[in-house]
């Protein structure tokens, strides 16, 4: 079978043969006798005529396709330089060891250390600080828990040793002392239609306050129950995410869980409208509590919180702050009218409330003067349970809030450890990276440093030369920039041997100081008689000896030609009708040559097209 590459010319009418050691014996054109040899593989190619072109010698060096200098991120002085250029090394092989000659990786250790310690003893003391105050507040509220129960006790023996007693004086006491009843009476009416009117405009500012709050806390306990997911309708909202929401610190998401579930129920809440007005505002202040705990912690979950870029972004996690901070500004201003009421309201009220017991307590003083020993007994009674009550609630606060701090000191002093072991971490890590190792498997290309040499973050101490894959390197003039095209068949010299390689990569501009284009060619495989560095002859394609298409000539490939000696020179050729017929026949034709160069040259004499 014959192996052929046609390329086709306009106007071509010969077939020439190009031949590689084909043929032993030279002028041969009778076909018999060709017909009697030894058939070989040759390749034909269509000529024509064409416009001749020079060709120019560069010099070129054999470069790696990829190269990459090597830098550190220590600093010190070399102690260890175990390569030189032209070594050959694998990936994570040490290439130099920076001595850390003033100590200065071992004293950020130290230091770190050091700092991770006194961390740790801050922790131990705070914690035993706090343990201590949790421990005293706790035994003041048990003292003040059996206090009242106490005084419960024994309020409950007077009262009813004072109500036989009311009893036995009501037989026959009756107004005594000379009270009048519709007096007291009287004092009574005149003193609640007085209040009435500021009751009466109380009762209207706390419907409003109840009107705005009741809005606004339907939004935050929706907007929070979608991000936390808490209630039935809501808790699988955030299930892609949920795992992301205070990842660092997942108890202060079990914690804005427990509020929102306490809030959840006044969602829609409507306070009941026969409880006192007193009654209806201490739950309000109770539901304004529980939001700020709320908006609070929420907030903290998200400081908490990390993002995915699928899932939870940044821009989600941003998004989600800004309105919890833009709830809080507005509880903010609602609070400040809410917390004013509320003083008002209940400073207003428990005047109002002693001032009418005292005049309810006067008529029934009044009305039966027998039962007003049981009746001063009662207040005695009611205002020692309100004392011990109120003492009780005290205690009961310092514990809860020694409670708080015990676990906010403990969160703090956690993170200072935390952060004292990030930077031993640190130092630890630039103590490791005293060493410089090989990113992959090559050979060093150049070394800028020597043993001793003072490096710092960022120098570059080597460049590494990836061998796998040869290219040739080599500079041209703007002039011959444009006769060159990506892609292009480039012939290279080396050894007395010519080879091709491909045009693989060709600069878009001229170097800003030397004004040449750099040239990168590619070679199929790697040739095995060059090695890094080695120094080649690049052909490459020059000037058209004219640009008249009148000019043309036939030209063929170098290869084609046969030098029958004494400057006579023949090529063998293939009649259009031999190639139709496929007979095989070659016919030897006498030429003259005209210009040549690496690749091809002219006939002038001898061959038609």
């Amino acid at each position: 079978m014959k192996k052929r590459t046609i390329i086709t010319v306009i106007g071509a009418l010969l077939l020439i043969l190009l031949l590689k050691n084909i043929l032993s014996t030279p002028k041969t054109t009778d076909v018999a006798t060709v017909a009697t040899r030894t058939a070989k593989i040759v390749q034909t190619q269509i000529v024509g005529r064409g416009i001749f072109s020079e060709q120019v010698h560069v010099t070129g060096r054999v470069a790696a396709d990829r190269e990459t200098m090597i830098s550190t991120q220590g600093t010190g002085f070399i102690g260890a330089l175990p390569v030189d250029i032209g070594d050959r090394v694998v990936a994570g092989q040490t290439l130099a060891s920076i001595a850390d000659t003033y100590g200065l990786s071992g004293n950020a250790i130290s230091a770190a250390a050091l700092g991770v310690t006194g961390a740790e003893l801050t922790r131990d003391n705070t914690l035993v600080s706090l343990g201590q105050a949790v421990a005293s507040t706790k035994i003041a509220f048990e003292k003040a828990q059996k206090d009242y129960d106490a005084t419960l006790l024994n309020a409950t023996e007077t009262l009813d040793q004072a109500e036989r007693n009311a009893a036995a004086l009501q037989t026959g006491t009756t107004g005594v002392g000379g009270t009048s009843t519709s007096k007291a009476q009287l004092d009574l009416n005149n003193y609640i239609a007085a209040q009435q009117k500021q009751l009466d405009a109380f009762e209207t500012s706390y419907a409003n306050q109840l009107q705005s709050f009741q809005s606004f806390l339907a939004n935050v306990i929706d907007t929070t129950d979608t991000l936390l997911g808490v209630s039935e309708q809501k808790k699988s909202i955030n299930d892609s995410y949920e795992y992301l929401l205070s990842a660092t610190d997942s108890q202060q998401k079990i914690k804005a869980d427990n509020l929102l579930q306490q809030l959840l129920a006044y969602k829609t809440w409507s306070p009941d409208s026969t409880g006192t007005l007193m009654e209806r505002v201490n739950e309000l202040q109770k539901v304004q509590n529980l939001t700020s705990e709320l908006l609070s912690a929420v907030k903290v979950v998200l400081i908490n919180s990390v993002t995915d870029a699928t899932v939870f972004p940044s821009s989600t996690l941003t998004a989600d702050r800004a309105i919890i901070d833009a709830y809080q500004t507005q509880y903010n201003g609602l609070s400040a009218g809410l917390v004013s009421f509320l003083n008002s309201a209940q400073t207003f009220l428990a005047t109002y409330q002693n001032e009418r017991l005292a005049r309810e307590q006067a008529v029934k003083i009044a009305a039966d003067n027998a039962i007003n020993s049981l009746e001063q007994t009662k207040i005695s009674v009611e205002n020692s349970l309100r004392t011990a009550s109120s003492g009780l609630e005290l205690a009961k606060n310092a514990y809860e809030a020694a409670q708080k701090a015990q676990e906010i000191g403990t969160s703090q002093v956690d993170q200072s450890i935390g952060l004292a072991s990030l930077r031993l971490s640190d130092a630890q890590g630039g103590a490791a990276r005293l060493n410089v190792t090989a990113p992959f498997t090559g050979v060093i290309i150049a070394r800028n440093v020597e043993i001793g040499s003072l490096v710092s973050p960022g120098a570059n101490l080597f460049t590494l030369g990836d061998t796998s894959r040869l290219i040739i390197k080599t500079d041209v003039s703007v002039e011959q920039h444009k006769y060159l095209a990506e892609g292009q068949d480039i012939p290279l010299i080396f050894g007395g041997e010519t080879f091709h390689g491909t045009l693989s990569h060709l600069s878009a501009g001229p170097d800003p100081v030397t004004r040449l284009y750099r040239v990168e060619i590619a070679l199929p495989t790697s040739h095995p008689k060059i090695t890094l560095g080695d120094i080649v002859d690049v052909v490459l394609p020059g000037a058209p000896i004219s640009e008249n298409p009148e000019d043309a000539q036939i030209v063929i490939p170098y290869t084609a030609l046969r030098n029958l000696g004494q400057e006579t020179f023949a090529v063998y050729v293939m009649t259009l009708e031999d190639e139709l017929k496929q007979t095989g026949t070659l016919h030897e034709r006498i030429v003259k040559i005209g210009k040549m160069n690496e690749t091809s040259v002219t006939i002038v004499e001898g061959l038609a097209v």
